[in-house]
């Protein structure tokens, strides 16, 4: 990852078009690390959206795969997360993002690829606060709950929890608004697993909490924020 060029970060995304620019694993560290105290220069929180992935997993029980991150890693140490989350690098000029998700999957849970029965691409999104682009999957296996516990990897992972999908919404709201104890990368990974309707009816919610979404699309390293925002429709009477 420190290697120069190791990871991309987001510099547009329009339709199924996604383009990246090479940028180093320091670089985005620190902008993570510093983006509280906003150290370095603006720019570079305004444009680092570091290639990554988020995967959230359904057990055979339908039941979703909650992590909590570990005090050994060294971002979100100790925050509830998607089941497994990482960078993604820049491998002969491209990025593989399934073999990415599958690569996190395999370090932080022991879930190997013949251990999934399906994975797909559900979202894509950036976080500000960290500083991400992140692809967000859905990966369904047959595994128990006592199977996964199991083969967890400790230096990642520092509990698991499952929620059902009917309490997935208020697990997202509880967690982020109230606990404050999840990182909002785990946050979008999770909303993106809800029904159309639901999601945009929890984005909403959200809002109202005063927590900051916006759908748009990405130019040239430019955010542009769409002119009617989904989830702030008008309902029809």
């Amino acid at each position: 990852y420190s290697r120069p060029d190791g990871v991309g970060s987001l510099h547009g995304a329009s339709a199924n078009k996604f383009t990246f620019r090479p940028t180093e694993f320091r670089v985005s560290s620190s902008a993570y690390l510093t983006y509280p105290r906003r150290t370095m220069s603006a720019k570079v929180y305004d444009r680092m959206r570091v290639s990554a992935v988020a995967c959230m997993v359904v057990l055979g029980n339908r039941m979703f795969a909650v992590q909590k991150r570990s005090g050994m890693v060294t971002l979100g140490e100790g925050l509830l997360d998607s089941s497994a989350a990482g960078y993604a690098k820049i491998k002969n000029g491209t990025i593989d993002f399934e073999a990415a998700a599958f690569e996190k999957l395999s370090r932080e849970l022991g879930i190997s690829r013949k251990m999934v029965k399906s994975i797909g691409l559900c979202a894509v999104h950036s976080s500000a606060a960290d500083c991400s682009g992140t692809f967000d999957f859905i990966a369904k296996t047959d595994l128990t709950k006592e199977q996964l516990l199991a083969a967890a990897n400790p230096h990642y992972v520092g509990g698991l929890e499952f929620v059902r999908p009917q309490n997935l919404p208020e697990f997202i709201f509880s967690h982020l608004v109230e606990k404050k104890d999840i990182v909002p990368e785990g946050c979008a990974a999770m909303l993106a697993c809800l029904p159309h309707a639901q999601f945009l009816a929890q984005c909403a919610r959200l809002s109202r909490a005063g927590k900051k979404i916006l759908f748009g699309t990405l130019r040239r390293g430019e955010f542009i924020p769409a002119k009617k925002q989904p989830f702030l429709a008008k309902k029809r009477a």
